[in-house]
């Protein structure tokens, strides 16, 4: 298993023997409480975003001979241009690194008492700037507090997506859920990190 709870395994039962296409927003290393790993093992294609650097070179080796997986070293939020971004270290303990980074001072301030962060630039896209009218069956949102902005600048239904996972941590989970309502998804799971939704 590699998500955080037991997100994956309500994944692969939604999706059952389906190959299908993801888009994983906030990849990190591919590995680390992923929730798209293991669709890719199974021959899923899939677009992976992950705007910090040594995630993302952990990302480009994993997935360096798999000609169905692309890569973004980039973010996704509510601007197209150059933002500052705060990446940090270890957070688990597993060799982990970045899996905090974010665009937003508020979330960094809320980890760095744990966490060392440390400051660059990343590119940045809006949605409408990113995506080139490509379908997903399946998208996970992980992106440390602009995972509501990112799903409001989506229309899931000419996505065609039936399956979403969105971070929340306690933070704007009723906006999300609305958000959701909007596309009568069914929710499959709530905890204290992810909502799991479909169609």
């Amino acid at each position: 298993m590699y998500s955080q709870n037991n997100e994956e395994q309500i994944i692969l039962n939604y999706f059952g023997n389906k190959i299908g296409t993801l888009l994983d927003i906030g990849a990190n290393d591919g590995v680390t409480l992923s929730n798209s790993r293991k669709l890719l093992e199974l021959g899923w294609q899939g677009d992976l975003v992950e705007p910090a650097p040594l995630p993302y070179t952990k990302l480009k080796e994993l997935y360096r001979k798999n000609s169905k997986v692309s890569l973004h070293n980039l973010a996704i939020c509510d601007y197209t241009g150059i933002m500052a971004f705060f990446v940090s270290g270890s957070h688990i303990g597993k060799n982990d690194t970045g899996l905090l980074s974010t665009l937003s001072l508020a979330d960094k301030q809320k980890w760095e008492q744990s966490t060392q962060f440390y400051d660059m630039t990343v590119e940045t896209k809006k949605w409408s700037d990113f995506n080139q009218n490509k379908l997903y069956d399946f998208i996970s949102i992980d992106a440390e507090g602009y995972d509501l902005s990112i799903l409001k600048q989506m229309d899931l239904i000419e996505l065609g997506c039936s399956c979403l996972c969105i971070e929340h941590n306690g933070t704007h989970y009723s906006d999300i859920i609305e958000e959701i309502k909007k596309y009568n998804m069914k929710i499959l799971l709530t905890n204290n990190e992810n909502i799991i939704a479909a169609i």
